[in-house]
């Protein structure tokens, strides 16, 4: 008899444990989830941000375009460093929602698919390399072109925005 009440208690705190277990496993993929969560808001808010330092750019070469010699050329250099600066923070803005994606395919294949969605719009869209070219065409090209192509780049980055905002 004493065995049969060691065995039932053993069985009973081996259920006890494999309760436990279950609820820590619960507990890490909850804050796993959470922490995907907070990660696409977090990246939504970055495209955001870049969107509106790409029409920031976008109107000072507007603004640019009736200015001469030393101002005009102050202006050039002021805006290349911006646009490369723009340039780095969607390359990272990309490789991080990559990475969040793959982190996210297990608990959050949605979310993980619209990440995905968001760096594809922009590598295939090809905005780091629209970015960098735009400097030349803001040197030289017609003020027509440049505001054109400038409201493009902007245009993309909030299309990768939007992806992000629906994951």
């Amino acid at each position: 008899d004493a065995m049969r009440q060691a065995a039932g208690g053993a069985e009973s705190q081996g259920n006890a444990a494999l309760e436990e277990l279950n609820r820590a496993t619960r507990r890490i993929e909850d804050a796993r989830n959470a922490g995907i969560d907070e990660g696409v808001r977090q990246l939504a808010e970055t495209a955001a941000e870049l969107e509106q330092r790409q029409r920031s750019i976008a109107e000072d070469v507007r603004r640019m375009q009736g200015t001469s010699g030393a101002e005009r050329a102050e202006q050039l250099r002021q805006l290349a460093e911006r646009k490369d600066g723009l340039s780095g923070d969607v390359e990272r803005l990309e490789r991080d929602a990559d990475q969040l994606a793959r982190d996210g395919r297990r608990d959050q294949p949605g979310a993980a698919r619209a990440l995905g969605e968001a760096a594809e719009t922009l590598r295939d869209q090809r905005v780091r390399d629209k970015i960098q070219f735009s400097k030349t065409v803001m040197r030289g090209g017609s003020p027509e072109y440049a505001n054109s192509f400038e409201g493009q780049i902007a245009d993309n980055i909030a299309e990768a925005g939007e992806n992000l905002r629906e994951a």
